[in-house]
């Protein structure tokens, strides 16, 4: 046990780096299957995945500060790592995220400000590793390709912290988005009110609730703008000119470093052009992609971009874009045990068991609530007879109009009436009492 834990402190620095790497590579080629997928299982990976990239980055920027003797060469642990300062910037592109997912969750997006605020930190905090390892001997060698290699890190970082911003609720629905001179929410009720496309509707949708899912999740809204792409070239570029000047130094000096230390530099660097290639690919692949390109007379480019599309990599029309399933929130099993499913039941009854031992509470534990909404969350597959009604509220819809006749419910509005007084609870009290007589009212014709 001694001599393993002797290996993790002398390895530390390599095994969090390579952690890191592999959080965002899993991140990368998950991120976009959500959409079309209601595993639990691949859900809860991605949150950990996503929550503990940043925690290992972090982690590691620090240790690299806490440990500045290592990146200087003096051998405060058993071996000094020369090329370990260079890792610092690499560090600031995986804080970066992948072009796949920058928010695991709409909420992520409203705490923007606080990534602004962490990238602020974290370079500082790679500046002063990078700064510390210029006082050594062994760097010199490596301290151009890591200058570069610095830069796309904070181009990354930034493109994120502008994604979350953009992602912003409140900032979509106060821009608004132009293909040509047309303004894309006219040009969409145009398509959705024509008479002409009524049969593509259900597919029309399926696209809009695709490209809805990159602005709110990914850097989509960052990469369409001009300075974005800007902005992404100048981080590939210096990427790739950082490893062909690491290459070149690497040669000369390869007796400097250890075989480990310029695996796992090759590593970062192949791996992260390799993924920036992959996710070009996936750019071009995206509707919104060919859109632009159209409407800016970019026909080669635009070519290019329909072949991938519907190519079988990409999205062709029989793929479906999104999960074909909605999901429903049981309130009832959380208010009563008797409509609990056998898994639900289980799992809570031994996490309030675990609860009263780690707490040492002698009352019985309440349920919690998020528990309960991973639980108790159904999902039903999207027949056609759903879609054709959903199809057909969108197409009743118009501006200044309520898709709600009140003739469509005539006993809605007296049972409201009755139970808000009654109770003295707000209309939301209303909602929720409403939901649990429905599903009370749904469990008695259940087969």
């Amino acid at each position: 046990m001694l001599s393993l834990l002797q290996v993790l402190n002398e390895w530390e620095i390599q095994l969090l780096v390579l952690l890191s790497f592999s959080l965002q590579v899993f991140l990368f080629f998950t991120g976009g299957l959500r959409r079309r997928s209601t595993c639990s299982l691949l859900r809860f990976s991605m949150w950990v995945a996503y929550l503990g990239a940043d925690l290992v980055a972090v982690y590691a920027l620090g240790f690299l500060s806490r440990h500045k003797d290592v990146t200087a060469g003096k051998g405060t642990l058993k071996e000094a790592h020369p090329l370990a300062f260079l890792w610092a910037p690499f560090l600031l592109i995986h804080l970066g995220g992948q072009d796949t997912i920058t928010a695991f969750a709409i909420q992520d997006n409203d705490l923007w400000l606080r990534h602004l605020l962490k990238l602020a930190v974290q370079v500082v905090v790679a500046l002063y590793v990078f700064w510390v390892s210029t006082t050594g001997r062994g760097h010199r060698n490596v301290q151009l390709p890591g200058i570069f290699v610095f830069i796309a890190g904070i181009v990354k970082y930034g493109e994120r912290t502008l994604a979350l911003m953009y992602g912003n609720l409140k900032s979509m629905s106060s821009s608004s988005i132009t293909i040509g001179n047309e303004n894309i929410e006219d040009l969409n009720r145009l398509v959705l009110t024509s008479d002409i496309l009524v049969d593509h509707l259900p597919k029309l949708l399926e696209v809009e609730l695709d490209l809805m899912y990159d602005d709110i999740y990914t850097k989509a809204m960052v990469l369409r703008t001009r300075s974005g792409i800007i902005f992404w070239c100048v981080s590939q570029v210096s990427l790739v000119v950082g490893f062909v000047l690491f290459i070149v130094g690497a040669v000369n000096n390869k007796h400097k470093y250890s075989r480990v230390d310029l695996a796992i530099t090759c590593v970062l660097f192949t791996g992260g052009l390799c993924l920036e290639v992959c996710a070009v690919f996936i750019f071009l692949m995206s509707p919104w992609t060919w859109a632009w390109l159209k409407a800016r007379s970019r026909h080669w480019l635009a070519r290019i971009s329909s072949f991938l599309l519907s190519s079988k990599i990409g999205r062709p029309e029989r793929r479906p874009l999104w999960s074909n399933s909605m999901g429903q929130y049981n309130f009832l099993c959380y208010v009563s045990s008797d409509h609990q499913l056998g898994l639900s039941k289980l799992v809570k009854k031994v996490t309030k068991k675990v609860m009263r031992l780690v707490v040492g509470a002698r009352e019985e534990t309440k349920s919690f609530l998020w528990m309960s909404k991973l639980l108790d969350t159904e999902y039903v597959e999207v027949d056609k007879k759903i879609m054709d009604s959903v199809v057909d509220m969108i197409c009743r819809d118009r501006p200044g109009e309520s898709i709600m006749n009140a003739q469509e419910w005539p006993n809605l509005g007296a049972l409201l009436a009755k139970l808000l007084p009654d109770f003295g609870a707000s209309f939301g009290y209303g909602i929720v009492c409403f939901h649990i007589f429905t599903e009370a009212h749904l469990s008695n014709y259940r087969y």
